[in-house]
């Protein structure tokens, strides 16, 4: 199977593994910061909703015991309750309205239902609100008599929904941050302090509303104090060990002070002790509440200061969050251009010169010593190989060249030996031909032979007739001279 792979398949498989692994983790980490980012802008978010709720409710729970005790009462508002009420609605009416600007951007249980049951009282709230003002310019008389319980409905409607949405956006965030985990707690804990609290403060304010005080009332009392304590132990146990912002620090020193001063609640346990015997009040219930009131408000400056801490610590986890995801997607799209940037480099550096060598080779191979692979210069393996290539090549044409040198010698041999066989056939041609010629000399040589054996018979004729006219001497000369010339003659003829 791998013998199938191509290297330039190869060295790419590999380099998209290993970038795909990268890709691939700092995809993931980009998705964590991605979420750590949503978890702490939800918290902020959660943070500052929760905060609006608990300034509403805090501010309702002191509308509502004042605005029913205004309402059924037969004395004219004083000035200082007005601007002490007012201030409370101007407080609380914003705070709703903060919340429910920011509750629909906020996915927790039953959001549609709640947050459309809190604008439903809140405009029925801003309703019934204007009514008291108009009513309390009028007698009591002229009031519309069932204005206070509406009034009262409303509100404990409010509260409930503001409970139960203040639970919600909690668990909403439950168990994602562990510091938020324990600034909730300690909202939360101060806002039980703050009911437990109020609750007692209540029926102190009750019983100089009325005059008197139940012992069903002075149970609840005593269960309320005991609850506030419980509520402030717990608070404290949750706060121990922890890292808290200074001004979260302070607020929480300023409301164990503002609780449990014993002048405070000394003068809380005579005002209802006083009631039940019947007894002279030190102050009336005008005065109780916003005396009241502003020992109350230490608990929401608690809540508000784990709430702020909680927003601080969520802006730091969502900067952090952001930067990390800035700098994970930047990670990612380098780990992208690296792999783009590899593969380019790959195949420019390595796969392209060895498709380049291959035809070389090919080409080298087929005969063309002319191609020029152009790495020779790079001292890498690629150069390696084109220096390969080269020398290759130069021992082809080192080899051609004595081909060639090869090919002329035996040319040269080939023209030599020819021009031999011409000589000799010419030789041949030559000899054949004088050998030709002197068969033809023999040939006369003999016939002269002949002649001359038949001259030589006729010279010995003829001595021998001189022989015989031997008298005669000068006619022997004579035919001895005549038969040399003869002699001669013929001998030149043979020539």
């Amino acid at each position: 199977m791998l013998n199938r792979l191509t290297v330039s398949a190869l060295l790419k498989t590999v380099i998209l593994a290993t970038a795909l692994c990268v890709v691939v983790g700092f995809s993931l980490n980009a998705w964590d910061s991605r979420d750590r980012l949503q978890v702490a802008s939800r918290i902020s978010l959660v943070a500052d909703a929760s905060g609006s709720l608990f300034k509403a409710m805090h501010n309702l729970r002191t509308d509502r015991s004042t605005t029913n005790r205004l309402l059924n009462a037969d004395a004219p508002m004083d000035a200082g309750i007005e601007k002490y009420l007012r201030a409370i609605r101007d407080t609380e009416m914003p705070a709703m309205a903060g919340a429910l600007a920011l509750l629909p951007a906020i996915d927790f249980a039953q959001q549609k239902t709640l947050v459309g049951e809190l604008d439903r009282v809140f405009k029925q709230l801003g309703t019934l609100q204007k009514e008291f003002w108009d009513a309390m310019a009028k007698p009591k008389a002229q009031r519309r008599p069932a204005l206070a319980r509406e009034y009262m409905e409303t509100v404990n409607a409010t509260l409930d929904i503001l409970e139960k949405l203040s639970t919600s956006l909690g668990a909403a965030v439950n168990h994602q941050d562990a510091t938020i985990d324990q600034l909730l707690a300690i909202k939360q804990m101060a806002w039980l302090l703050r009911n437990t609290a109020g609750e007692a403060s209540l029926a102190v304010s009750v019983g100089l509303s009325t005059g008197k005080v139940s012992p069903e009332s002075k149970l609840a009392y005593t269960k309320y104090v005991g609850g506030t304590e419980a509520a402030w132990t717990a608070l404290e146990l949750i706060a121990a060990g922890m890292q808290l912002p200074p001004a979260l620090e302070k607020a929480i020193a300023t409301t164990k002070t503002a609780y449990f001063e014993p002048q405070y609640l000394q003068l809380r346990d005579r005002l209802l002790n006083a009631v039940m015997a019947g007894e002279k009040t030190e102050i009336a219930a005008n005065q109780w509440t916003p005396l009241a009131g502003g020992r109350l408000s230490a608990a929401v400056n608690v809540a508000e200061g784990a709430l702020d801490a909680a927003k601080e610590h969520a802006k730091g986890q969502y900067a952090s969050a952001r930067n990390s995801l800035g700098l994970q997607l930047a990670m990612l799209l380098g780990a992208i251009a690296l792999t783009a940037a590899a593969m380019l480099l790959v195949s420019r550096r390595v796969i392209r010169p060895l498709h380049t060598m291959r035809d070389a080779m090919l080409k080298v191979a087929a005969g063309d010593l002319s191609v020029d692979t152009g790495h020779t210069g790079r001292s890498d393996e690629i150069g390696a190989l084109a220096g390969a290539l080269d020398t290759f090549k130069q021992q082809a044409m080192d080899k051609a060249r004595i081909e060639e040198a090869e090919r002329e010698r035996n040319a040269g041999a080939a023209a030599r030996q020819q021009a031999i066989a011409n000589y000799v056939g010419e030789f041949e041609t030559m000899v054949r031909q004088t050998l030709d010629r002197l068969g033809d000399a023999s040939g006369q040589m003999r016939t002269t032979s002949n002649s001359l054996a038949a001259v030589s018979r006729q010279t010995n004729e003829r001595v021998q007739v001189a022989e015989k006219a031997s008298g005669d001497a000068s006619m022997s000369v004579d035919s001895v001279a005549a038969a040399s010339e003869e002699l001669s003659a013929s001998i030149n003829d043979i020539s």
